[in-house]
């Protein structure tokens, strides 16, 4: 095991243990959010009144205009991660993503296995060391028809 390994590896279970609120079961699988995500969202809402259109394209989708044909629309997906980028870092498959296919990785969703269950949880802004698993989901936000 190299040293990345082990410090991934040590951080997960370092979080699981200290039972942080935003690695609950619950929270991970998507059936709730904390609240506290909302008043940020409407507070920032006052300070930049583009917010909610930011978070329209993000969660939904980027529309073109209609005006100009050239005009692409952008949304985010999510993918397993390439079976050729299994044990290589997310540095490579970013890279790889923005260079190749035109698309820039914004995290993973990764599954962790335990004496209790599989759990899966996203990893967010992801370290470039950080190595892939073959049972790693990347998100991606680019061009429509390109996930």
């Amino acid at each position: 095991i190299d040293l990345n390994t082990a410090l991934d590896a040590s951080m997960e279970a370092s979080n699981l243990i200290q039972g942080f609120q935003h690695l609950e079961p619950a929270y991970v699988a998507g059936l709730t959010v904390m609240s506290s995500l909302l008043d940020l969202l409407v507070c920032q809402q006052y300070f930049n009144p583009h917010i909610i259109t930011i978070m329209h394209h993000l969660l939904l989708g980027s529309k073109g205009s209609g005006n100009n044909p050239n005009e692409t629309d952008y949304i985010i997906v999510s993918r397993p991660v390439p079976p050729e980028f299994a044990s290589r870092t997310f540095g490579e498959l970013f890279l790889h993503m923005s260079t190749e296919e035109d698309t820039i990785a914004l995290g993973l969703y990764r599954l962790i296995k335990s004496s209790a269950g599989n759990q899966h949880y996203v990893v967010t802004n992801p370290r470039k060391q950080l190595r892939l698993r073959p049972t790693d989901a990347v998100y991606l936000i680019g061009p429509q028809g390109r996930g």
